[in-house]
């Protein structure tokens, strides 16, 4: 095959190349130069050089030397080739010249070689060379036809032949030699060919030219002529023997210059077979009384032939006609039509036909069969038929006849198996069997309680819908026939729907705090089948699940949360069950109060920590006033903790976003007695323990938000009177984000695996990082999660390291504030969550949400032998600054 190498010899690239890679002479394998990938920074990138494909190149084979970081199993630092956008080649480390395979280009129109290098430590040369660079393109392309084929010499029994030579767009290899079709032996090289035993006659000799790829030209042929003179024409041709139906000829031999080959006899300008030796030959099958021409002639091995002898003869005449036929009977038939067969008759020559006769009058002409359909007819009416055989000479023989009464058109029989094949509560399906009709069933008539449903259908099922259960309805179906019978006593099935009753109700216990009640319920039970619980307040539908809400803190079953209540108010709680028709359980409304507040507001802001509360008038009659809110509202800018680095594993968000900040409340407090006095002063110091942490919430006109919280040195209480005092809470925020009450969560669900599915999660606060927590159930593998909209992916390990079953007890928890991985197991199996950081693949890419819109898109692969939807459940709350 011809090929096409690029040893990059010559400045002048063989093959269109681009890229920045550059001639080198330090290594090489063959010559003296090399292709030398361009050096790469410390800090990764890559390096490549493109090859245009030459027209018609089918592989590729080159060589290589690598001197890089990593090794074949750590792919650090590797080459790669690739042919089109395939990667088809992978090696790092320390390798030598060599040649890695012959590669199949499949029609891409470019190859690339390229070296990437990461950031981490050297090692090497770090850099790659190639040499000889081998394109093959196949020869298709056929040699032109040998020319000039000609005979140079001939005799009776033998000729030689010559040609001029073919040409080739790589080079003719041989020439293949055929007579009559047939080749002669293998290819060969030479331009003469001699056949020494040839028959006389005339043939045909083709030569044709071949390459080193097997294409094949277009033949040359030539005729070779042995042989052009014909025998003289056979002599006295005669009759020797005549029939009814065969006469037999004789004649007198041929004489030729080589030898007669052997004689052909015509029979009416037709040839009878094949030539013969014989002088003489016996024609049969011929008719009784007719005259024929009879023609001789004689051929040669080299087909040459004379001129024919010719003779007109006769046959004896036939006036014996054929016996009638026997046993004429019908042997099918209805109102419509009847078939009459018969058995063969017999003749002294043969017999060629039958003829049939209705009523006296002939049907059309003579047949060769033995059997009759007559078609068209009218029921309960009286036919003649008559049969007589024919033979070639025209004689009949006498009719054998029959006469039949076609019966009457009766109705067609009542459809068989009516019966019920679907049925439910709001609808049913009938279906049955054809009937049965002595001519032909067109259709069916149906009825349902008496109604006409169907007129003539074709169609032999009926299907209801959209009706009450537990009715009962009478179907009635007909067959029709051709000209409109129909059955006498129909079939006949009563079909009822099933019963359908609501779903039971569940039971409902309800606890309520100051701003939500909890509800929870046990399961229903249904004749068909409940597919999920809807929880209603105030005749409003709040929440919907199918029986377990998947969530970040696990799987609740029968269970909800109702959120941002008023305290101290009345609320109508119901939980429907509902199946899978829409249909629900009875009320079981019940009346839940929250539980009311423990003071009453004198100001806003108001301020709770713990059992404390600031700016209200409290249940002991205390007013407590924040005259001093130091560090809510606005303080100093918060220190930096750490250099921005995205979301690098290990790096932070963004410069000085993480640093605490200290908040400081004081005022004073009014009581109406010392004794009430003494006791504010201990609830104020048993707001929140020195060792612990609680939450502060801050309720003004328009929201409630909260921080985590801990003391930042002792509480100051100094008294003004006797039924006053002074007070000072130091407060510090390790996280400086104010946050709302109420989380905001959303869920992303893949329906088929592989597959992707998106949620979106919208934040209305003003911090411009917010944590977030994630859970992710399976079953799933080599999963990821993108924030779109900073375009940020995190990993799982490849193959099982991250692998989710389907089982929901199987799942991991990902912490994107605190930027830990929980992995969660059956209880059985392990008591505790366990550190899970290791199915998230290096580096992982952290990311938190931003204010306005989020969306996360969960992606992933099947795990072999789970089925089940995977999902992704998000969490977080909306945060200020």
């Amino acid at each position: 095959m011809p090929t096409i190498t690029e040893g990059f010899e010559s400045a002048t690239a063989v093959v269109p190349r681009s890229g920045n890679w550059t001639r080198d002479s330090s290594q090489k394998f063959a010559g003296a130069w090399s292709l030398k990938s361009a050096a790469v920074p410390t800090t990764g990138g890559s390096s490549s050089c493109t090859m245009t494909v030459p027209a018609g190149a089918t592989t590729v084979t080159f060589r290589v030397m690598i001197s890089t970081e990593g090794s074949a199993t750590n792919r650090w630092d590797p080459f790669v080739f690739l042919t089109g956008s395939t990667e088809r080649y992978w090696m790092a480390g320390i390798v030598g010249w060599q040649q890695p395979g012959t590669y199949a280009l499949n029609g891409a129109t470019q190859i690339t070689f390229r070296y990437d290098r990461d950031s981490t430590g050297d090692s090497g040369s770090n850099a790659v060379w190639i040499d000889d660079v081998t394109f093959t393109i196949p020869d298709t392309v056929p040699p032109s036809a040998p020319g000039n084929l000609r005979v140079t010499a001939k005799t009776g029994t033998s000729a030689s032949v010559a040609w001029d030579a073919a040409t080739d767009n790589v080079g003719v290899t041989g020439y293949g030699i055929y007579l009559d079709g047939t080749k002669q032996g293998a290819d060969q090289t030479a331009l003469t060919y001699n056949f020494p035993t040839l028959t006389p006659g005339t043939h045909t000799v083709a030569v044709d030219a071949v390459d080193a790829e097997g294409n094949r030209s277009a033949k040359a042929s030539v005729a070779v002529a042995l042989d052009e003179t014909p025998p003289t024409m056979p002599g006295i041709l005669r009759v020797t023997a005549q029939g009814l139906t065969q006469v037999s000829v004789a004649w007198d031999a041929s004489t030729d210059n080589i030898g007669v080959a052997g004689y052909g006899v015509w029979l009416d300008g037709v040839r009878q077979g094949a030539d013969a030796a014989g002088l003489g030959r016996t024609l049969s099958g011929l008719l009784p009384g007719h005259t024929y021409l009879v023609e001789v002639d004689a051929g040669d091995a080299a087909g040459n032939r004379s001129p024919k002898a010719s003779l007109s003869v006769q046959t004896l005449a036939d006036v014996e006609p054929p016996a009638m036929p026997g046993n004429l009977r019908v042997t099918a038939g209805g109102p419509y039509f009847f078939t009459v067969a018969w058995d063969p008759a017999s003749d002294n020559v043969g017999v060629t036909g039958y003829g049939v006769y209705v009523g006296g009058g002939k049907v059309g002409a003579d047949q060769t069969g033995t059997s009759y359909t007559l078609n068209g007819l009218d029921p309960e009416g009286t036919y003649q038929v008559a049969v007589d055989a024919a033979d070639s000479s025209g004689n009949r023989s006498a009719l054998v006849q029959l006469t039949h009464v076609t019966p009457a058109d009766v109705p067609p029989a009542a459809p068989p198996n009516l019966r019920v094949t679907a049925l439910s509560y709001t609808g049913w399906t009938v279906e049955w069997d054809p009937a049965a009709d002595d001519v032909q069933v067109v259709g069916y008539d149906v009825t349902v309680g008496g109604q006409t449903v169907a007129t003539n259908t074709t169609v032999r099922i009926l299907t209801r819908s959209g009706l009450p259960d537990d009715t009962e309805y009478v179907v009635r179906v007909w067959a029709v026939d051709h000209i409109g019978q129909r059955t006498t006593t129909p079939a006949e099935i009563v079909v009822r729907t099933l019963n359908d009753f609501n779903p039971t109700v569940p039971a409902v216990t309800a606890s309520a705090g100051e701003d939500s009640i909890t509800v929870a319920w046990t399961s229903s039970a249904d004749d068909f089948q409940v597919v999920g619980y809807e929880v209603i307040v105030d005749q409003q539908t709040v929440h919907t699940t199918p029986g377990v809400d998947y969530t970040v803190d696990g799987l609740l079953t029968r269970k909800h949360t109702v959120t941002g209540l008023t305290p101290g108010a009345t609320y109508d709680v119901r939980v429907a069950a509902v199946d899978s028709i829409g249909q629900r359980s009875a009320d079981n409304t019940q009346q839940v109060t929250t539980v009311g507040l423990p003071y009453v507001p004198v100001a806003t802001p108001v301020y709770r920590l713990g059992a404390w509360a600031g700016n209200v008038l409290d249940s002991q009659l205390v007013t407590w006033t924040v005259e001093k809110p130091e560090g809510w509202a606005s303080s100093a800018p918060v220190s930096p903790v750490s250099a921005n680095r995205g979301g690098v594993d290990g790096g932070w968000d963004g410069a000085g976003r993480h640093g605490p900040r200290r908040i400081v409340l004081a005022g004073t407090a009014v009581a109406d007695s010392n004794l009430a006095m003494l006791a504010a002063k201990q609830r104020l110091l048993r707001a929140i323990h020195p060792s612990n942490k609680a939450w502060l919430r801050v309720a003004d006109a328009r929201m409630t938000r909260q921080v985590r919280v801990r003391l930042d040195g002792q509480i100051r209480i100094t008294d003004d009177g006797p039924l006053a005092f002074h007070w000072e809470l130091p407060l510090k925020v390790a996280d400086p984000r104010r946050y709302a009450l109420v989380p905001v969560t959303a869920t992303a669900v893949i329906g088929s695996l592989p597959g992707e599915a998106s949620a979106t999660i919208e934040l209305s606060g003003t911090y411009a990082t917010v944590p977030a927590r994630m859970r992710l159930y399976g079953p799933l593998r080599n999963w990821t999660i993108t924030h779109e909209e900073t375009g940020t992916v995190m990993r799982g390990m490849p193959g099982d390291a991250s692998k989710l079953p389907a089982d929901p007890q199987y799942s991991f928890t990902i912490d994107l504030a605190a930027r830990q991985v929980l992995g969660h197991v059956p209880p059985e199996v392990w008591p505790e969550p366990r550190p899970g950081r290791s199915a998230l693949a290096h580096l992982p890419a952290w990311f938190h949400l931003i204010p306005g819109i989020n969306t996360i898109t969960l992606a992933g692969e099947p795990v072999t032998g789970e089925a089940g939807t995977p999902r992704l459940v998000i969490e977080a709350y909306d945060a200020w600054s």
